[in-house]
């Protein structure tokens, strides 16, 4: 194994807890169902949030394949600042406990905003790597990302739903159009 492959594992290793993480608050949800309110865009977080975590798993799968050198400290922060987030949102999506009655509406209110501010913070530093290496169009992509949550985190009440649904559809429209990732040649 080259260096690259070891650091890689670790990132790895945290989207996998991120991962076991929504699949575990999933599981907590379908076996309370009885004994909560659901809020219906819940069904719409746990896709966005396990593409982007797919997303990133690939594009470190090829920088990984793609690298015969170790990686540097100035290549590992960006990345540490991508996959982190990722893993704080996941744990902040699903409450740690659920009693008899619990809201998840009201949940979903008190934490959405900080899901956005973290993903906010997360595509700002996306867009700055971006910019840094020269894919203009995926970084202007970025922006619009960027922009369409900024006025969803000023009128949040309002437009919440407009967030998750855009997410979807500019998640999946970067995946599969703008960047797409090829695995194996």
């Amino acid at each position: 194994m080259s260096p690259s492959e070891y650091v890689a594992n670790f990132f790895l290793v945290i989207i996998g807890f991120a991962v076991s993480e929504i699949l575990r608050g999933s599981a907590k949800l379908i076996r309370e169902r009885r004994t909560i309110k659901f809020y219906w865009p819940y069904l719409l977080i746990i896709p966005v949030l396990l593409e982007l975590l797919m997303m990133v798993f690939l594009w470190l799968f090829t920088e990984v394949s793609a690298q015969n050198s170790a990686w540097t400290i100035a290549e590992m922060v960006p990345i540490s600042l991508i996959v982190i987030p990722l893993a704080l949102i996941s744990y902040l999506i699903f409450p740690s406990r659920i009693k008899e009655g619990f809201d998840m509406k009201h949940f979903y209110f008190n934490n959405a905003k900080d899901v956005i501010v973290i993903a906010m913070c997360q595509i700002t530093l996306v867009t700055v790597m971006m910019l840094t290496r020269g894919e203009l169009v995926k970084a202007a992509f970025q922006v619009v990302t960027l922009a369409i949550s900024g006025l969803v985190l000023w009128k949040f009440e309002k437009l919440h739903l407009i967030w998750l649904i855009s997410m979807i559809v500019l998640i999946n429209t970067f995946i599969f159009f703008i960047g797409s990732v090829s695995i194996g040649g």
